[in-house]
């Protein structure tokens, strides 16, 4: 697998994981701008996922009884199983990060005769989105009715935390993948989608990855990222994030990709408007400055 492909292929975990880094959970919200699960999310953007690895451990010596960095612990292997070349440790870590994600949606009290809704804000968000990191294995493994019945129960948990509690910004990532990605599916896994009542809208899942990126304390920039590199958004709509690219290129400049996104983008932009064509506004969102100090153009 070449590095391209494996930075796109990572880029897929996140719609099983980067925001439970920080939506409810206890830890998230102590300390400034986000905390330790502030941290993980900077050091995976970075591409440092052994100190990614290394902080994920920390939370969980720090919150034992906290489900959150449980299953963040599954989606940090599933990261290092598309980050190797080897076939055989690639498909092992897979297969424990499912296993750890299965494990994970019965966490310390869960009694057998409840309700997948049933719990705490934290519980429900936690089982959300351990169904929500199956779902992705499960599907790149092609078994497309598992894949599907897990993404529908972990939407349905994530919705439900947003709906009681409005302000937790940072769901609007998972959510703003599931529309985008539901919205885009191929044809030939479209039907199967509707009858589980999985259609998507991939506009609003740009407009939620916007919210995201805006408002979002701990994961607003890996909603950039997703913007940026992993949707494949046309030239044309890529220079609605022109400053933003420059913006993540500064702040992480251990991601390549980044690198290379802020250098093209803006050239591609002056090339079409050379020849004529339309292109977006550079009006896209901006992450916020640390400990929420809003960032200039």
């Amino acid at each position: 697998m070449n590095e391209w492909k494996r930075r796109v292929r990572w880029g897929l975990l996140v719609l099983a994981g980067m925001t439970l880094l920080a939506v409810g959970s206890a830890e998230s919200r102590a300390g400034e701008c986000g905390g330790l699960p502030r941290q993980v999310v900077d050091a995976l953007v970075n591409e440092e996922i052994d100190r990614a690895e290394a902080l994920v451990s920390r939370w969980l010596k720090k919150a034992p009884k906290d489900p959150l960095p449980r299953v963040e612990a599954a989606m940090v292997k599933l990261v290092k199983a598309y980050h190797t070349d080897d076939p055989g440790r690639r498909k092992r870590l897979e297969s424990e990060a499912l296993d750890q994600a299965e494990r994970a949606t019965q966490p310390l009290g869960w009694q057998p005769d409840a309700e997948e809704s049933d719990g705490t804000l934290d519980e429900r968000l936690a089982r959300g989105y351990a169904l929500s990191l199956q779902a992705v294995i499960r599907y790149n493994r092609h078994q497309d009715r598992k894949a599907y019945d897990l993404g529908y129960r972990g939407r349905q948990l994530l919705q439900s935390v947003l709906d009681e509690d409005p302000g937790r910004a940072d769901a609007y990532l998972p959510l703003g993948l599931y529309e985008y990605y539901l919205g885009k599916l191929p044809a030939e896994r479209r039907r199967g989608a509707r009858l589980l009542d999985l259609t998507g809208d991939a506009d609003l899942g740009i407009e939620y990855l916007e919210r995201a990126v805006q408002e979002a304390p701990v994961v607003g920039p890996e909603a950039a990222r997703v913007l940026l590199v992993q949707l494949g958004l046309s030239d044309e709509a890529l220079c609605r994030y022109r400053t933003l690219a420059s913006q993540m290129h500064r702040r992480y400049p251990g991601n390549r990709i980044l690198g290379l996104v802020a250098r093209i983008v803006p050239l591609q932009c002056r090339i079409l408007e050379s020849e004529g064509e339309a292109v977006a506004a550079d009006a896209g969102p901006l992450l916020p400055e640390p400990c929420g100090r809003l960032a200039r153009r």
